[in-house]
């Protein structure tokens, strides 16, 4: 009987601990409903902001009433404290967290303005950690309940057991049988109704498990204690833009930056060895196309039979927050450096207080520590500003806080700690202002112009001499834009033109009284300010008008001022009357044309009684041939020849006197027609020597058409006369690039000379071979370079005895607009 007593005790045992377990079940599910719809929740709320389908919305906030619905349904369990405790936190971050995403929503949607202060995330990052750490403690809670009462469970069905054989072995063996068949029933139906139950909550458990696990926000995995994937969700996959078969071929440590590998396993060899339970770190993670993911992973170890099992990662997209936190470092840095850089004080002003905070370069600008000044206010800026400097700064400062100025900046004296006094640019902003629109919070800076102050003295004196030097100079000299605006004119430009500054500064150049002699010059005037401003230095002659509108010719220059980078940034028009230089030039043109006629005449006469004298030379020699010996024959050669020379010489001579003297007949000249012409008029020579003439693209020059014929024609006789006896003469003339001159060289085979000869070649009447062997009398390389030289360039020789020589003659690249 007392057997039977204690069994139906232990029994009844059974089924309290059978109502724990049912309970703890209970709620289990419970906690996972609530929580699998609030997972879904967030979702929603993030796919929404994401995609902005109007259906997430809808689902974010039916999710949301449901999980509110069910923490007010939850009610209290008598007896477990606890629970009631961590359910309470639990909902207040529920409802905290709800109130961040509907925040969230309205800042998306245009209804509200950002507020960091109110849901800053470093604060929300800390709930959502701390909701996840009371929902894992409560189900912890749950579940410890639920093993206890298993384990009594199956404590007291054993220690039945024991008592229900001492009760058979006291009482007959009919009733062991029937109380066996009983007993076995019973334990059976028991046994069933809690497998089924267990049973039924593992695969409800299983079920929620997997669909908070599939559709969680973040991303989820199972990871095996080799590294190596598991399972992982779609969110996961989605971050790292692989597919989940992909992913399991692989392991973690595959797609791991390298920089963060090391401290990832580090923490994994410590969770192994069991001594720490879980680790949160942020890593880098390389995605399918190589672009690297900022993540916050969350990582602890499931243990089975003292061994462990797998490793359940979660993992969080942060690479946004890790770019603008690195984005404000930067920034920071950068207005630190450039705080630095600047050697500039900071401030910051408390107006309605007065309180005031200075970095430690303000104190060192006038020569003191931060420490020294302390305690510091606005009356440690009075103490040490310039009296008189004050009361421009106050002024300054009040139409700044009438907000007349959107900054206050101001020049003032700050005693230094040696006495002296220290130039300040003091500058600054208010950033707050009160309720009714007084200032509250100003921030500056204070920057040492003492050097630029002293630098602004010797300006303004150098200027002073300068504007003396300038305006007392006889040239006429301005200041020009590189698009031919006048910025100034000196008073010798200004007095000759009978203007004042305000008549001319300001205008485009041409526009100015002096160019209004005729539309020809303004137009030639606007071309060459052109040619200046794109680093061109011009110099031309011009006339323009003086004060009484009569036209005085100067020599007019334009320089381009250039700054470091080779850019013209402004122009130096200059001007010097040389009205007497022409005059007296066109009088020297005048009397050079006179002796031109007088040479022409001369040349005429003296070549009339030559010809006289051979004509009859050949007379004589035709009509008495027979009379003379050979010694009077020899006679008469030598008056033949002579009188030759004298013609040769004369033509010569006048040509010499003509070369370049007449600049009115310069023009485009292709020298490529002019060489073909020179051919065509030593063709028998050339035929006679066989040579060989090659010209390769000569261009065109701005020359005198016949004075290049005369210069190819001298080189080219040159060099087919300065030949050893029986070899080709080959001739070549080409031009060499240059950039400011038309490089020509005549290249040929000839005897060449020697250095001695070269320094002489170009003298009139210099002859290096006698009269015998080549005939001449020495004008021809003279001739050339008075040709040259009256075209502004130049000519030399090159030559090797024995090998030929090299004629280069240099000709003035121009522009004629």
């Amino acid at each position: 009987m007392v057997g039977a007593i204690v069994y139906l005790v232990n029994y009844n045992g059974q089924i309290d601990e059978k109502e724990r377990i049912e309970l703890a079940e209970s709620r289990l599910n419970q906690l996972n409903r609530i929580y699998v719809d609030f997972l879904k929740a967030v979702r929603d709320n993030r796919g929404y902001r994401l995609y902005q389908a109007p259906e997430r919305k809808a689902a974010y906030l039916y999710a949301k009433n449901e999980v509110l619905n069910r923490l007010e349904s939850y009610g209290v369990t008598e007896g477990h404290t606890r629970d009631s405790v961590l359910f309470a936190k639990m909902g207040h971050l529920m409802k905290k967290r709800f109130e961040n995403l509907d925040y969230q929503l309205q800042i998306f949607e245009g209804t509200a303005l950002p507020d960091p202060s109110a849901h800053a995330g470093p604060a929300m990052d800390a709930l959502i950690d701390s909701l996840e750490q009371t929902y894992n403690h409560l189900v912890g809670y749950w579940m410890e309940k639920s093993d206890k009462a298993s384990f009594r469970f199956n404590t007291e069905n054993d220690r039945n057991d024991h008592l229900f054989i001492i009760w058979l072995i006291a009482t007959a063996f009919l009733f062991v049988l029937f109380l066996s068949t009983f007993k076995s029933k019973m334990n059976a139906q028991i046994r069933s109704s809690v497998s089924e139950q267990t049973l039924a909550i593992t695969r409800q458990k299983e079920r929620e498990f997997s669909a908070a696990f599939e559709y969680a926000a973040i991303g989820m995995a199972l990871v095996g204690t080799d590294g190596s994937w598991l399972r992982l969700n779609k969110s996961l996959c989605s971050l790292l833009e692989y597919g989940e078969e992909e992913l399991k071929r692989m392991t973690f440590q595959d797609i791991t930056h390298p920089e963060d590998l090391s401290i990832d396993l580090a923490y994994v060899q410590q969770m192994l060895r069991g001594e720490i339970d879980t680790y949160q770190m942020e890593k880098r993670y390389y995605t399918k196309s190589r672009k690297l993911v900022w993540v916050l992973l969350s990582v602890s170890l499931v243990w089975e039979n003292d061994r462990p099992k797998y490793f359940i990662s979660q993992i969080q997209d942060i690479t946004r927050r890790k770019t603008l936190q690195q984005e404000v470092e930067i920034e920071k840095e950068r207005l630190q450096q450039v705080i630095d850089g600047t050697g500039a004080g900071t401030w910051e002003w408390n107006v309605q207080t007065g309180a005031v905070v200075f970095n430690e370069r303000w104190a060192n600008l006038i020569g003191y520590s931060l420490k020294e000044l302390e305690p510091t206010t606005i009356d440690t800026w009075i103490a040490h500003t310039h009296p008189d400097d004050l009361a421009i700064s106050n002024k300054k400062l009040q139409a700044c806080f009438n907000r007349e100025t959107e900054q206050y900046e101001c020049e003032c004296r700050m005693k230094h700690k040696d006495g002296h006094w220290v130039w300040i640019m003091d500058r600054g902003k208010v950033i707050s202002w009160s309720k009714d629109g007084k200032p509250l919070m100003m921030y500056g800076s204070h920057l040492d112009i003492t050097a630029s102050k002293e630098l602004e003295d010797r300006l303004r004196a150098e200027r002073r001499k300068f504007e003396t030097i300038f305006n007392s100079t006889f040239q006429f000299i301005g200041f020009l834009t590189p698009d031919g605006t006048l910025l100034e004119a000196n008073q010798t430009a200004l007095e000759f033109g009978g203007l004042e500054s305000k008549d001319v500064v300001g205008k485009k150049f041409w526009e100015c009284h002096w160019w209004q002699i005729s539309k020809t010059i303004q137009e030639a005037l606007k071309k060459a300010i052109s040619r200046a401003a794109n680093g061109e230095n011009i110099q031309y002659e011009v006339a323009v008008w003086d004060r009484d509108r009569q036209p005085v010719t100067i020599l007019f220059h334009l320089k381009p001022l250039k700054n470091d980078a080779g850019e013209v940034t402004g122009i130096i028009p200059e001007g010097t009357v040389i009205q007497d230089i022409v005059d007296a030039r066109n009088a020297l043109v005048a009397a050079n044309q006179e002796l031109d006629g007088f040479a022409a005449i001369a040349a005429h006469d003296l070549k009339e009684p030559l010809r006289m004298i051979s004509q009859f030379v050949d007379r004589i020699v035709t009509k008495y041939e027979g009379v003379f010996d050979d010694r009077g024959k020899q006679y008469l050669n030598f008056v033949i020849d002579a009188s030759s020379r004298m013609s040769l010489l004369i033509s010569d001579l006048l040509e010499y006197a003509r070369a370049g003297s007449d600049p009115a007949s310069f023009q485009w000249v292709d020298l490529n027609q002019t060489v073909m012409a020179v051919e065509e008029l030593l063709k028998n020579n050339i035929l006679e020597h066989n040579a060989k003439i090659t010209v390769k693209g000569l261009p065109n020059v701005w020359a005198q058409q016949t004075a290049m014929k005369v210069l190819f024609q001298n080189l080219l006789s040159n060099a087919l006369k300065y030949q050893e006896q029986g070899k080709t003469p080959k001739i070549c003339i080409f031009e060499e690039p240059d950039k400011h001159y038309h490089v020509i060289k005549v290249k040929d085979n000839g005897i060449g000379m020697s250095p001695n000869n070269i320094k002489t070649i170009f003298q009139p009447f210099n002859r290096i071979h006698g009269q015998g062997k080549y005939a001449g009398v020495g004008m021809g390389l003279a001739t050339c370079k008075k040709i040259i030289e009256a075209h502004g360039g130049d000519i030399t020789v090159e030559s090797t005895p024995g090998e030929g020589s090299i004629f280069l003659v240099r000709i003035p690249k121009v522009n004629i607009s």
